[in-house]
């Protein structure tokens, strides 16, 4: 089943008189228990295609269907909705609300969904390992635990993608593998769908694929072996 279907999405920036192009015409599918790591160079459109299929960031023209709606026809408020449940972003730099617990910050996720569970609250934190950091503040968290209570507040809702930019971007190597190892656990025991942002050529062979980015457009489309 096919969770995302990209066609022929273009959309440019505007500064001052400048118009830049920033995704050509790019295409592609995302299919259910995926996991797909897109590359390229700095300034190649990739992290705005992410937030593009995410209905974070506008296009000018194509088509995104996601889960079956177009994000074109999509409401401000339905695209509101479908983040709350049904979508879940991973960011570069954690996000935690700094007076809040580890288990509060995953709390107040929950709290956005149609079924709050505080019980799942504790069965996301037991996913990523942090059990018993969870009565702690992200200042008294390492840089990978505050990435691993910003994973448990991207899953406690059960998404049915979770979208990735440069997660371990702010880690050093051996912790941003750890964090590439949750991954690779959340989409193979857990069947969660992962489109993920990388820079890091070493990431890729934790995922089932990589599109690989240029100047806007996809170049290259590799499936890895299970």
């Amino acid at each position: 089943m096919n969770l995302i279907e990209a066609t022929n999405v273009k959309k440019s920036y505007m500064t001052k008189d400048l118009r830049t192009e920033v995704l050509r015409g790019i295409s592609m599918t995302l299919k259910e228990g995926e996991f797909v790591s897109i590359i390229g160079p700095s300034g190649s459109g990739k992290t705005t295609f992410l937030y593009t299929l995410g209905g974070l960031e506008p296009f000018e023209s194509g088509e995104i269907m996601i889960l079956g709606q177009s994000l074109r026809s999509m409401s401000g408020k339905a695209k509101a909705d479908m983040r709350a449940n049904d979508i879940a972003y991973v960011f570069q730099s954690y996000n935690l609300v700094p007076n809040l617990t580890a288990y509060e910050n995953v709390l107040m996720a929950s709290a956005l969904s149609k079924t709050p569970s505080p019980s799942r609250v504790k069965e996301v934190l037991s996913h990523v390992g942090m059990t018993e950091h969870a009565h702690k503040y992200p200042g008294e968290l390492s840089g990978g635990m505050q990435q691993r209570v910003a994973i448990a507040r991207a899953i406690v809702n059960n998404p049915k993608i979770l979208f990735a930019d440069e997660p371990i971007g702010n880690l050093d190597h051996d912790t941003g593998l750890s964090i590439m190892d949750l991954f690779k656990t959340l989409n193979q025991t857990f069947h969660m769908t992962i489109l993920m942002v990388t820079h890091n050529q070493d990431t890729v062979s934790y995922g089932t694929r990589t599109l690989s980015i240029f100047d806007g457009t996809v170049v290259r489309d590799d499936h890895h072996g299970s």
